[in-house]
């Protein structure tokens, strides 16, 4: 398989999860509609596929969001709020772009700030264009609203990047673990050759 098909099927295969587990936790948040915080599984894919991909997990961002107002009962403008608004959390890429991929993955303050910042600008993208398309508080007044309705969807995120970062492969710029993957395997049918072994001897 080419870099770019692989890249094309794991890019959706990410939206269809972020997708199935947006609509499934609406479902799922029907049965405590009084609920103060909401969780939303956009920001968590948005940030895996940014390890993954870089940029391109704005599609996730956008995808996410707009899976998780429709599901929430919200119109098209509650849409577009949190489809743009969620893009923000490309704001996390600063970590990557100036610690490296492989440190953000092994180092645990890395993730944190990694998760935080994505957070952050997924808060304030939400709060702008509520602001630009209701403007019925002040761009502050939404930023503190999302900040709140959120924490705990931070909290979640920050765990499930953690998680994440353990497994192989997971958090991982795809193109350097495409290559690490292949002198594994280079290796390894190396070692097994009899020729090869008998040349070593």
């Amino acid at each position: 398989m080419s870099v770019k098909r692989y890249k094309l099927l794991d890019m959706m295969i990410f939206a269809a999860i972020v997708s199935v587990l947006e609509v499934i936790v609406q479902l799922a948040r029907n049965f405590s509609p009084g609920e103060l915080f909401s969780f939303s599984a956009t920001l968590a894919v948005s940030l895996i596929v940014f390890a993954r991909w870089g940029a391109w997990g704005l599609i996730h961002a956008a995808l996410g969001g707009a899976v998780f107002a429709l599901a929430k009962g919200g119109g098209g403008l509650t849409a577009v709020i949190y489809s743009v608004g969620s893009m923000g959390a490309v704001l996390a890429l600063l970590v990557p772009k100036l610690a490296g991929n492989e440190k953000l993955r092994k180092t645990p303050p890395l993730l944190i700030l990694y998760t935080l910042l994505g957070f952050l600008g997924s808060c304030a993208g939400k709060a702008a264009m509520a602001f630009l398309l209701e403007g019925q508080l002040g761009v502050l007044d939404y930023l503190l609203q999302y900040l709140a309705a959120d924490a705990l969807n931070g909290i979640i995120t920050c765990m499930v990047i953690y998680i994440a970062a353990r497994q192989d492969g997971v958090l991982e710029w795809q193109l350097s673990y495409l290559r690490r993957i292949a002198e594994e395997e280079e290796l390894k049918h190396g070692g097994n050759n009899p020729e090869q072994a008998r040349d070593g001897a």
